[in-house]
C-alpha cells in the first residue's frame, strides 16, 4: 500500500491522479474510513469516525422501523443503503426485528442516543450479526496506516486530552472536492 500511496501522492503533485483507482484497493474497513473523512470534511479523532459510522447505522434503524409499504398485499420494509458504510450488512427483517427490539429493552431512544447508548446499539448489532463496526482499535491502526502513506494528516488536539486529530491530506482532499 506504501507504493500506491507514494505513486499517488506523486500524481497529486503532478495534477494527474485517478482517485477511483486507488479506492478500488481498500479493503471495506479502509474505504469506510476513507468515506467518513471525505463526507464530514473536518479533523476528527478515532472516537467521532466511530460515532459517524455508528450514527449511519443508528439512522438505517430509525429508517427501517419507519418506512413500510404494500406491494401485492405483502408488506415491505424499505431500506435505504448506507452511505458511508462498505460491507455487509445481513438486512433479515427477524434479526433487524430483534435488535430493534434488544434496543427498546434497553431504554435507547434512536432519537437522541448518547455516546454509550451508540456503543451499546455497535454491540447489538454485532451480537445479532447485522454488522460489525470496526473497533477503535481497527480505526486508529488505519488511520496510523493512511498517515504514514502520506494521504492523512494528524495533529494533537489542542482542547488537551492528548487525543490526535485526523483529516484527508489537504492536496488531496482539494482534488476530491473538485471531482
Amino acid at each position: 500500500m506504501d507504493e500506491l500511496i507514494e505513486k499517488l501522492t506523486n500524481m497529486i503533485d503532478k495534477g494527474e491522479i485517478d482517485i477511483e483507482g486507488f479506492e478500488y484497493l481498500l479493503t471495506p474497513e479502509e474505504k469506510t474510513i476513507w468515506n467518513v473523512l471525505k463526507l464530514r470534511k473536518h479533523a476528527m479523532n478515532v472516537n467521532e469516525i466511530r460515532e459517524a459510522i455508528i450514527d449511519e447505522f443508528v439512522s438505517w434503524l430509525r429508517e427501517y422501523d419507519k418506512k413500510e409499504m404494500s406491494i401485492f398485499g405483502e408488506s415491505v420494509r424499505l431500506i435505504s443503503r448506507p452511505k458511508i458504510w462498505v460491507g455487509k450488512v445481513n438486512t433479515d427483517e427477524k434479526i433487524i426485528l430483534e435488535a430493534l427490539k434488544e434496543i427498546e429493552r434497553k431504554g435507547i431512544n434512536l432519537n437522541h442516543p448518547t455516546s454509550r447508548e451508540k456503543r451499546a446499539i455497535a454491540d447489538i448489532l454485532k451480537k445479532k450479526g447485522i454488522v460489525s463496526i470496526p473497533s477503535h482499535k481497527t480505526i486508529e491502526r488505519i488511520l496510523m496506516d493512511f498517515e504514514l502513506a502520506g494521504v492523512v494528516v494528524s495533529r494533537l488536539d489542542i482542547s488537551g486530552k492528548g487525543k490526535k486529530l485526523y483529516a484527508l491530506n489537504p492536496k488531496l482532499a482539494k482534488f476530491i472536492d473538485s471531482i
